[in-house]
């Protein structure tokens, strides 16, 4: 099981991690961490005249955090390394936690694609799930 969530929706619920590792639930957490509540933010844009406000985040260091609960936690910082990451995460029994930097905002559906040209960092820019995340099992 995949969840992708972004910095701001995963801090409603990190503490479930905590059950995830006590029952063994092989969850795989993929965090877009752009330090805001994007949604939040891109509707306060869109809606308010470019003028968001209360919508940027001091988000935690999600790999840490979610280490500290007993659960294997890695950052991917390119296409190639969430690549990689997502590989590791579902071939290991889990829960896991990724946690993927992001400059910009993301639209609302969260599919990721890779602009070739693009320095390999992932970006708002860089958005079909299946240049980025490949035929897994999901």
């Amino acid at each position: 099981m995949v969840s992708i969530s972004r910095d701001g929706g995963a801090l409603f619920t990190i503490s479930e991690l905590a059950t995830a590792v006590r029952h063994n639930i092989p969850l795989n957490v993929v965090i877009f961490n752009d330090n805001a509540f994007g949604n939040v933010r891109r509707f306060q844009i869109e809606n308010y005249n470019n003028r968001p406000i209360a919508s940027d985040l001091t988000s935690p260091d999600f790999v840490a955090l979610a280490q500290s609960f007993g659960v294997e936690a890695e950052l991917a910082q390119t296409v190639d390394e969430l690549q990689a990451a997502l590989g590791w995460a579902i071939q290991n029994d889990g829960p896991n936690v990724i946690e993927v930097p992001i400059s910009g905002d993301l639209p609302i559906s969260l599919e990721i694609h890779h602009d070739a040209e693009s320095s390999g960092s992932l970006s708002a820019a860089d958005v079909a799930a299946e240049t980025v995340l490949g035929p897994f099992p999901i």
